[in-house]
């Protein structure tokens, strides 16, 4: 069988929509003490493409709906979030609810890689400027925050994981077929992809990699390295996936400006899934 690429195709206008869940427990060992943290972080998001050539997607996204969750086996609840919960006055509400339904643009090769997200900045800055904050300070550190997550370039780091599976040369779309490809950011990973299972109109890839964490968000930084573990199923006309399995494990250290240079022990797995509702 001859080499071809494995790329995605669409169509201009086609729509689709994918529920994003992520389940993070952090554990850390402070001072003989075991804090575990608990994330749990879900999404609609809603994608329409715009334009398709013969190196790149234009894709509009959007999200139609956000739910956060915070807990600690110490503190209890810490966050519990609904962006579309119109009832909730408080400022972190207001904040995710101002994120729905407002589109980003999505340049992306047609091997899944994000190569650009605009959309973000403009965002953040609407948010904020429509929040009754007291003085710039505040405004300055909400911006940040948001920006970390929301930003263009946050954005484009996080869907690059979602999206970037397909080789980056013509690969036998045959079973047992191995292609690698590389993202960096706060997680950085070499991925060795594998098709499992090559049928006349489905297929499923599995993904291999070691991994790199290093974050530094209001202070706290995390360096850890461990191991990720993929599994995306999905349709042979578009190759686009129809759900994704994502389980990381990384142990390392962090930092905290409350406890000065003290290393922590540290430990975060993870799972995310994504799967197409529409």
């Amino acid at each position: 069988m001859a080499q071809q690429p494995l790329a995605y195709v669409f169509e201009v206008d086609e729509h689709f929509t994918v529920e994003q869940r992520a389940v993070q427990k952090i554990t850390q060992n402070i001072q003989g003490t075991e804090q575990i943290i608990t994330n749990d972080i879900s999404g609609i998001l809603d994608f329409t493409v715009k334009s398709v050539n013969n190196d790149q997607i234009e894709l509009s996204m959007m999200f139609t709906d956000l739910v956060m969750k915070m807990s600690s086996n110490l503190m209890g609840t810490l966050m519990d979030i609904n962006a579309n919960d119109t009832s909730d006055e408080s400022m972190e509400t207001k904040i995710f609810n101002s994120i729905l339904n407002k589109p980003f643009t999505l340049i992306m090769q047609k091997n899944g890689k994000i190569t650009s997200v605009s959309g973000g900045k403009e965002l953040v800055d609407l948010i904020v400027n429509k929040l009754d904050l007291p003085d710039e300070n505040t405004k300055a550190l909400i911006s940040e925050t948001l920006l970390n997550s929301y930003g263009s370039n946050a954005l484009a780091e996080s869907f690059t994981q979602m999206t970037y599976y397909l080789p980056d040369t013509a690969v036998k779309s045959t079973e047992n077929a191995q292609w690698k490809n590389q993202y960096t950011g706060k997680l950085s990973a070499t991925t060795t992809w594998t098709l499992l299972d090559a049928q006349s109109d489905s297929w499923k890839i599995e993904g291999k990699a070691p991994v790199v964490i290093n974050t530094n968000e209001n202070g706290v930084t995390m360096n850890l390295e461990g191991n990720q573990s993929t599994i995306i199923n999905g349709n042979k006309g578009s190759w686009l996936f129809q759900d994704i399995t994502v389980e990381q494990e990384a142990t390392g250290s962090s930092v905290m400006p409350q406890l000065g240079d003290q290393k922590i022990p540290t430990n975060i797995t993870s799972t995310i899934t994504y799967n197409r509702i529409k």
